[in-house]
């Protein structure tokens, strides 16, 4: 994705009246995450390990999206994260963005999402529609920040083949 897909990318996520399914939000949220991990993708250095060879402070700072399927509800579940590394942005940095990421993805669907569509529980948020439920958790292990998300929807059509 080069700098200047990123940067329709957020000029389209600033342009979203009104997102009306499962589906748009998760797609949303994605290219979203997709743009951020590249917007860092220079702070990237070499993981701290611990003599036995373990990470201590991760230098990723990567966006994966792990591959997509359909589950005996034939509902398609699809699932991502973006880490932060504690020695690519440093363990405050990196906390801070990952909240800082959290709270405009927040804002914007709060503004772009029908009333009761929308419910925070801690430092996790879901969006319940009619194709589905999406799911955003942030969450840090000591060594990264992540923001993972997780959704499962209906999808809005089904090809004959």
């Amino acid at each position: 994705m080069t700098e200047a897909t990123v940067q329709q990318n957020r000029a389209q996520a600033n342009d979203h009246d009104f997102l009306s399914s499962v589906q748009e939000v998760t797609h949303f949220v994605i290219n979203y995450l997709r743009g951020i991990s590249i917007e860092y993708k220079d702070h990237q250095v070499e993981s701290v390990k611990k003599p036995d060879g373990q990470t201590k402070y991760s230098g990723r700072v990567v966006f994966k999206e792990a591959p997509s399927h359909t589950d005996s509800h034939k509902q398609i579940a699809r699932e991502c994260f973006l880490h932060l590394g504690f020695a690519a942005l440093g363990s405050v940095r990196a906390l801070m963005t990952t909240a800082s990421v959290r709270q405009e993805i927040w804002a914007k669907l709060n503004k772009a999402l029908p009333a009761g569509a929308l419910s925070e529980a801690g430092e996790q948020f879901t969006v319940t529609m009619n194709d589905g439920t999406f799911r955003l958790k942030s969450t840090s292990d000591g060594a990264r920040s992540v923001l993972h998300v997780r959704a499962q929807f209906a999808p809005a059509f089904y090809a004959k083949l």
